[in-house]
């Protein structure tokens, strides 16, 4: 089990690139899957880390079933964890 980051108004936290954000509601930049996280308290030291919006309370923190391995869950993963109405963008 890992860890997606939510936002009621972002969707879900696709990851980051060059200190801008992406998110599945807003522009998921052509990704088809999001970052996931070991733990919910490394997805708040994450969220924590961001030099805007960093309150980690403000965000949701989803369980998605992946492999151990994985850093990234598919929208399946991210769909059978019941954040089909999140996915947006992932889903293009």
């Amino acid at each position: 089990m890992k860890v997606a980051i939510t936002h009621p108004e972002l969707g879900i936290y696709v990851g980051n690139c060059m200190g801008l954000g992406f998110w599945s509601l807003l522009d998921a930049v052509g990704q088809d899957c999001a970052v996931v996280f070991d733990t919910e308290e490394e997805a708040r030291r994450h969220v924590s880390s961001w030099d805007e919006r960093n309150a980690p309370d403000d965000y949701g923190y989803a369980a998605v079933e992946v492999a151990d391995d994985a850093h990234y869950a598919t929208v399946d993963d991210l769909s059978a964890a019941g954040l089909d109405e999140l996915v947006g963008e992932l889903a293009a």
